[in-house]
């Protein structure tokens, strides 16, 4: 029981830092538009204030003041409802506010009218992944690297979806592409030397002892202590 404790919670940390590292890595990625692909009759001056507010809620967001950027993308949807640029942006500042009930709401209406648009999968995957709605984030990040195959970092956030899940032969599948793509990553060591203790592998203890060289103290700390444990 002190064993499957102890893996409760170092998974949990790494898999926090791991979400977490996906969202900076596009939470800067907001449209500036507002209005280019809204349907139906927007009138010019409306047009032109929601631009307005986009612009503001961007600055906003840009200096991570997160809950004013949200007041100013209400604004901009208030005054074009139909607007994606605007519903995306919306909801990637909900998931910096971890409102990711809202969140997932907005991306998935831009992932169900613009099915190509990447980022707003990966954002969704990131909300649903924080909801622990697993399966959910493993299937949109399978559609984005369907893409977009050279993202490493995506590979593991995949990896860790399918480990949660407990479907460790997907799992291991997508932490040797991400260890493929960053050879170094010792986060991906980490998971992948947990993913084959479940295995009943016997490389466990080795891709476990190369995280535990990791710079990433986090990582590094939680492989030792796994080394320890067994």
């Amino acid at each position: 029981m002190a064993t499957m404790v102890a893996e409760t919670t170092e998974t949990t940390a790494i898999m926090v830092a791991t979400i977490k590292a996906l969202a900076a890595a596009f939470g800067a990625a907001l449209i500036l538009t507002a209005c280019s692909n809204a349907a139906g009759p927007v009138s010019p001056a409306d047009a032109a204030r929601a631009r307005a507010e986009i612009k503001t809620g961007v600055r906003a967001f840009g200096h991570r003041a997160y809950k004013i950027a949200l007041v100013h993308f209400n604004g901009a949807l208030a005054l074009v409802p139909s607007s994606l640029d605007a519903r995306y942006d919306r909801g990637v500042t909900e998931e910096n506010l971890h409102k990711y009930g809202p969140a997932m709401d907005d991306l998935q209406s831009v992932v169900n009218n613009r099915p190509d648009w990447n980022d707003a999968r990966f954002h969704l995957a990131a909300a649903q992944f924080q909801a622990h709605r697993f399966a959910d984030s493993a299937r949109n990040f399978d559609i984005a690297l369907a893409s977009n195959s050279k993202a490493g970092k995506l590979w593991l956030d995949d990896g860790v979806s399918y480990y949660q899940m407990k479907r460790y032969a997907d799992a291991r599948l997508r932490f040797a592409r991400a260890l493929a793509l960053s050879p170094k990553s010792g986060r991906a060591h980490f998971w992948l030397g947990m993913t084959y203790r479940h295995l009943g592998s016997p490389k466990a203890r080795g891709e476990l002892a190369l995280a535990a060289h990791s710079r990433d103290v986090v990582v590094r700390s939680a492989a030792r202590r796994q080394l320890k444990a067994r």
